[in-house]
């Protein structure tokens, strides 16, 4: 779709020309020892407010492993998003994937060279296959879109136009970017960032296609969860 300030398309392909090999960070897990605990501490809000020890205790619960993987050095950069940019972009993604029953994204350093390769190209449209990693991609660009946060909500609100029971839009809507957000079989990801005509363009690049078909398998509607709470309540920031 392109607006004035605004342009956001998904697309999902899939490449059979190669398969990324990586080492993914160690597991992610709350603490066993207050496991039953986790889920009650975040809805009275102590992942804000109590930080440090729920990071210790309930990273998972909370959506903070992208923050561990950060701290632990595990994720990496690329010249137009640093560290920082990676972190923001993996916990805007983690936060509405726990939210909707997926387990938390990892780093992947080829998939955000592949995003980076391409957002250098500063063209206003999604890549052709050489540059599209082993997923999907999602893309957006506009001065609305101040940060990955931003991002990642815009990708998220098409929720309001899905059909949890069919797997498919309510009224014709792009929904495609909400499911590659929150999709149960996607564990890696890459993000970029550059600037064409003064505003910012992201491109992220996934390891599996987030959209539900009825002509392949693996993309059934049961990868998209419902939500435990409502996701006004998520906070991305």
């Amino acid at each position: 779709m392109m607006a004035k300030n605004i342009f956001i398309q998904l697309v999902a392909v899939s490449l059979w020309c190669f398969a990324l090999q990586v080492t993914e960070s160690k597991q992610c897990v709350d603490n066993l020892s207050v496991t039953k605990h986790c889920e009650g501490w975040k809805k009275a809000g102590l992942c804000e407010t109590k930080k440090s020890a729920m990071l210790k205790y309930c990273p998972k619960t909370c959506g903070f492993c992208g923050l561990l993987d950060f701290i632990h050095g595990k994720v990496g950069m690329t010249h137009g998003c640093d560290r920082a940019c990676q972190m923001e972009c993996l916990s805007a993604h983690n936060k509405y994937r726990l939210n909707h029953g997926a387990s938390p994204v990892v780093f992947d350093q080829k998939l955000a060279n592949s995003a980076q390769r391409w957002a250098d190209k500063k063209i206003l449209a999604h890549s052709p296959l050489e540059y599209g990693g082993t997923g999907g991609e999602s893309i957006a660009w506009g001065g609305i879109f101040p940060s990955y946060a931003s991002v990642v909500k815009a990708f998220h609100d098409e929720e309001r136009d899905y059909d949890y029971n069919t797997g498919s839009s309510k009224n014709g809507q792009e929904v495609g970017h909400f499911t590659q957000v929150v999709w149960k079989p996607m564990k890696r990801i890459g993000c970029s960032r550059t600037t064409i005509r003064g505003m910012p363009w992201y491109v992220v690049h996934y390891n599996k296609v987030g959209i539900v078909s009825e002509i392949y398998p693996g993309h059934e509607k049961e990868n998209v969860g419902r939500p435990k709470h409502p996701d006004v309540l998520v906070r991305t920031k």
